[in-house]
C-alpha cells in the first residue's frame, strides 16, 4: 500500500514530531512539504507497516463504518457531538442519511474542513475499529490516529 511506501510531512508547533503526537495524538499528513509549512515546523515521516488502515476510497469499508456508526446511535452510545451529527443528517436527508454520512467520511481530500476535524469522531474510529491511519482519494492526505505509536519520524533534505 502506498500509505506506507512514502514520506509524509506534517507542519506542527511543537518542538519534536514525539511532542506534536502525544500531545495532539493524531496528525493531518501530506506528501507537500509546502503545504505542511503553512501548519508550523515540518516534521517528516514514515508509517509503521503494522498500521491498521481506514481507506475512504472502499466504499464497502466506509459503508461498514457507518453501519456500525448508525448501530452505536440507536444503541445510544455516542457522544453528544456524534449523536446530533448522525440526528442531522436523518432530520435532513431521510432514508439518505447513511449516504449522506458515507460521502461526509469519504470525502476528496482533507484540506478544508471535514468530519475529521470531530475528535469525537477520531476517538471514535480509533476505539470502535483500532484505525491507526485513514487515507483518502486524493492520496496526498492522510490522518493518523495513532500517531504516538504509527510515525517514525525520518530525516530528509526539504527546502521550505
Amino acid at each position: 500500500i502506498a500509505v506506507f511506501s512514502k514520506v509524509w510531512y506534517t507542519g506542527q508547533q511543537a518542538d519534536s514530531l514525539t511532542q506534536a503526537a502525544a500531545d495532539k495524538g493524531s496528525l493531518y499528513l501530506t506528501d507537500d512539504p509546502d503545504f505542511a509549512a503553512s501548519y508550523g515546523k515540518v516534521y517528516a515521516l514514515r508509517i509503521r507497516q503494522d498500521a491498521k488502515v481506514f481507506d475512504t476510497s472502499d466504499r464497502a469499508q466506509v459503508m461498514a463504518v457507518v453501519e456500525r456508526l448508525f448501530q452505536d446511535y440507536e444503541d445510544g452510545i455516542l457522544s453528544y457531538e456524534l449523536r446530533g451529527w448522525i440526528e442531522r443528517a436523518i432530520e435532513w436527508h431521510g432514508d439518505k442519511a447513511a449516504e449522506i454520512i458515507a460521502d461526509e467520511i469519504a470525502p476528496n481530500e482533507i484540506r478544508n474542513e471535514s468530519a475529521y476535524d470531530s475528535a469525537d469522531f477520531q476517538v471514535w474510529l480509533w476505539e470502535t475499529f483500532e484505525f491507526d491511519v485513514v487515507t483518502f482519494w486524493d492520496e496526498d492526505t492522510a490522518l493518523l490516529l495513532n500517531a504516538v505509536e504509527m510515525a517514525v519520524e525520518v530525516e530528509v533534505d526539504v527546502e521550505v
